[in-house]
């Protein structure tokens, strides 16, 4: 009978102790179904963003990645880190409210990285215990702006701001693509279009389609010596520049123009035929004119007129592709291919017209020829205004 009761106390206390398992949990599901009611929830306004045009120099690009609380617990950002070193993102140290709105920043450092990039961020929540990752995800060219040359834009065309609008082709080889540079810059808040017009084959331009504003950029005049022929002496070589805006109405325009001296191609001379070249030597490479008279009244044009002597000291005949000068103002004969013989001297006349000058000048005139030890010549020449 005791035996009988033993186990009728102990089946009541296994009853016991499965009640409270039961109880225990019943009491733990409505704990974790409360937990579920209240959590934070992040919801990104959008998880995307395409910067298009990133100049490399104009700093770090930035983007505020907007979201919302939608949940009914605060929402804690516990940490945010970039696929690279190129890319910080910046968060909200305190808890967000349910309801309340807050944004992640994402920059991006172009310096130094031409071309596209696709960069990421992941965000960490408290959102599901602590396990919550969001990819934010930024993308974007990075196009090479130039540093700004420190250069005097003595010009402006169509808001367009000129270095100078003569470019000197110092050096000039017709066995190779010679090129000079002018600096321009965007003097306006809205993007310009640039439009370049060559008349010749043998020239061309590099420049952008468009500069932005308050962008610096480079045009560059290239001349391919291997495709002009027999051309020789001084010229002024132009390229016709316009400037647009967005719709396509010119704001202006205007001649870019190229100095240039072409030359023969020394580098084929053997050594004997460079001891057998011509020789240019010049007397009088100075002209003082002093004060150019007006005449009666200023009415009548005046000529003033100085002479310098080209002479050929070489051993095989001097040929001269060009003398000229770059103003209009002071007057040469044209000597286009004249040809002296060893020992010969050619006198030049140099005109100035009174009633033509506009001030005093300090210029040079230039001889072109194919003398090889000296290919460009120059005569200063200097005249005052009379007042």
């Amino acid at each position: 009978m005791s035996k009988i009761k033993n186990v009728l106390k102990t089946g009541n206390q296994i009853c016991f102790l499965l009640f409270c398992c039961i109880v225990t949990a019943q009491s733990s599901n409505s704990v974790t179904l409360s937990d579920t009611v209240n959590e934070p929830k992040l919801v990104f306004d959008k998880l995307e963003h395409d910067f298009g045009d990133v100049g490399e120099h104009d700093g770090y690009a930035q983007h505020i990645f907007s979201f919302t609380n939608t949940g009914n617990a605060p929402l804690i950002i516990t940490n945010a880190s970039a696929s690279c070193g190129c890319t910080r993102p910046e968060w909200p140290q305190q808890p967000i409210k349910p309801g309340e709105r807050g944004g992640i920043i994402i920059m991006y450092n172009p310096a130094g990285r031409p071309g596209s990039f696709h960069k990421t961020a992941t965000v960490y929540t408290n959102e599901e215990g602590g396990f919550k990752r969001h990819r934010l995800d930024i993308k974007g060219v990075v196009v090479e702006k130039p540093r700004d040359p420190m250069a005097t834009y003595l010009d402006t065309v169509g808001g367009i701001g000129i270095e100078r609008k003569n470019l000197i082709f110092r050096e000039f080889k017709n066995t190779q693509i010679n090129k000079e540079i002018k600096y321009i810059k965007n003097f306006t808040d809205k993007t310009l279009h640039l439009k370049y017009e060559v008349d010749t084959t043998f020239m061309s331009v590099q420049s952008p389609d468009s500069l932005r504003a308050d962008w610096h950029s480079e045009v560059t005049v290239l001349i391919d010596g291997t495709k002009t022929g027999n051309k020789r002496g001084r010229y002024h070589e132009q390229v016709k520049w316009t400037v647009s805006d967005s719709a396509g109405n010119v704001l202006g325009a205007d001649f870019i123009t190229a100095t240039v001296n072409y030359l023969d191609n020394f580098d084929e001379l053997s050594p004997l035929q460079t001891a057998n070249a011509p020789t240019l030597d010049i007397e009088n490479t100075q002209l003082k004119f002093g004060i150019v008279k007006k005449g009666f009244l200023g009415l009548f044009g005046v000529k003033t007129v100085k002479q310098f002597i080209i002479s050929n000291k070489g051993k095989s005949e001097l040929v001269l592709h060009s003398v000229t000068s770059d103003v209009p103002y002071v007057r040469l004969p044209d000597l286009k291919g004249k040809t002296l013989k060893p020992g010969e001297t050619l006198s030049v006349s140099v005109t100035i017209k009174a009633k033509e000058l506009p001030a005093d000048i300090d210029i040079d005139l230039f001889v072109v020829s194919n003398d090889p030890k000296g290919p460009v010549r120059r005569v200063r020449v200097v005249a005052q205004k009379e007042n």
